[in-house]
């Protein structure tokens, strides 16, 4: 292998570093996103329940 094939190999793999962590920044972002809209969800869920047990505090059971 010469030194220029060398530099080169090493130039793609840095790019492709590169574009390996913009990836990875960018699937952290939307987990970061999702996980957020997920204890948002639970929140509602939870509150809604909540509101629920005091206004309707009678069971039925099967």
């Amino acid at each position: 292998m010469t030194h220029s094939s060398i530099q080169a190999q090493l130039e793609e793999l840095r790019l492709e570093y590169d574009q390996l962590r913009i990836t990875i920044a960018a699937d952290e972002q939307k987990l970061h996103l999702d996980r957020k809209q997920a204890e948002d969800l639970h929140d509602r869920i939870t509150e809604l329940t909540r509101l629920t047990d005091e206004s309707y505090p009678e069971t039925i059971d099967d």
